[in-house]
């Protein structure tokens, strides 16, 4: 059996490993794994950040639209 090993940075930008945790530590939780839809723990604004071309998330993915968190 084959194992893939993902390096930090492709598991950082890569939406289907985002954790909770750190998550919460830049004040976001994820309403829905697979579109990447986000909300802001403070106003409660959702948001789906456009996703690269290679299917990475951009930088300042998890800033809010309101700018609760930057």
């Amino acid at each position: 059996m084959e194992q893939t090993m993902h390096s930090e940075h492709t598991l950082r930008e890569d939406p289907r490993y985002l954790s909770r945790l750190h998550l919460e530590k830049l004040g976001v939780t994820r309403l829905n794994r697979y579109d990447v839809l986000l909300q802001c723990m403070t106003c409660g604004a959702a948001w789906a950040p456009k996703l690269r071309p290679d299917a990475t998330l951009p930088a300042g993915y998890w800033q809010c639209p309101n700018r609760c968190n930057w």
